[in-house]
């Protein structure tokens, strides 16, 4: 679903998407709709916070272990994917499909970054995970 900033409040209350996705140049209406999500789970329990930087070097299998590891302190868990890059290789792409597919209720990923062209919206990774989430274009 893609919906826009005016619209974020409105629907964090009616809809719980496991996915959220935030990307764009508008640096303010980003860090406000990420810190909106944040606050809207913290209220729900999510207190479990793992933060990942994806760039061309970051290792996929961290991501994939966290997210399929049982956390012992918290039941409800965060992840979230800080994209410095969003020109992923194969494995990459593979790894978030990976996650769409693996989703639990007691888990919410927020993925963001800077504006997406077009081209990577189409991409296979970012179809699946937008199909299961939340994409918030600012």
């Amino acid at each position: 679903m893609k919906i826009y900033h005016n619209q974020l409040a409105q629907s964090l209350q009616q809809s719980q998407w496991p996915i959220w996705l935030v990307f764009g140049d508008e640096p303010w209406q980003k860090y406000d709709a990420i810190a909106q999500i944040r606050q809207h789970y913290s209220q729900q329990g999510f207190n479990d916070t793992q933060r990942f930087t994806i760039d061309d070097k970051f290792d996929w299998n961290t991501l994939l272990g966290e997210f399929q590891t049982l956390s012992l302190f918290a039941s409800l868990r965060i992840f979230e994917l800080d994209f410095i890059q969003t020109k992923l290789n194969e494995r990459g792409q593979k790894a978030l499909i990976s996650l769409s597919d693996q989703l639990v209720q007691d888990t919410i990923i927020i993925c963001y970054g800077d504006k997406l062209d077009s081209a990577t919206t189409k991409k296979k990774w970012f179809k699946a995970l937008e199909s299961k989430g939340c994409y918030v274009p600012v």
